[in-house]
């Protein structure tokens, strides 16, 4: 069973006890980025023939904290050895996912960053 990390939440002052939600200020927030792979980049993403994705919120995040979704399939974060599509990311630090293989036009692409 995997355990979520303790979060630091900062409640503005205050000496404990129950807060408002709208109060907690800093709370992790989870990010998705989602397109339809094109042929020319026209929607600001990666497009056919390329498997790089750069983005500043992949910055710092550590990669078991990206989820990616290629055409419904969930993809592993390292080489599976099988010949399946996968991902990886160099470093926590990077603010780059890189697809194998490269992606193809019509690949619908949803790339999630948990907060948690």
């Amino acid at each position: 069973m995997k355990r979520f990390r303790a979060y630091d939440f900062q409640c503005g002052g205050g000496s404990g006890g129950s807060v408002s939600w709208d109060d907690i200020t800093n709370k992790p927030e989870t990010e998705t980025i989602a397109w339809v792979v094109d042929t020319d980049g026209s929607n600001g993403f990666p497009f056919n023939g390329q498997d790089t994705l750069t983005d500043a919120r992949l910055a710092n995040v550590p990669i078991d904290r990206v989820v990616v979704i290629r055409n419904g399939l969930q993809q592993m974060n390292n080489n599976p050895g099988d010949g399946d599509s996968y991902f990886t990311k160099a470093t926590t630090a990077s603010n780059q996912i890189v697809f194998h293989p490269a992606l193809s036009t019509g690949e619908k692409i949803i790339v999630i960053i948990l907060g948690i």
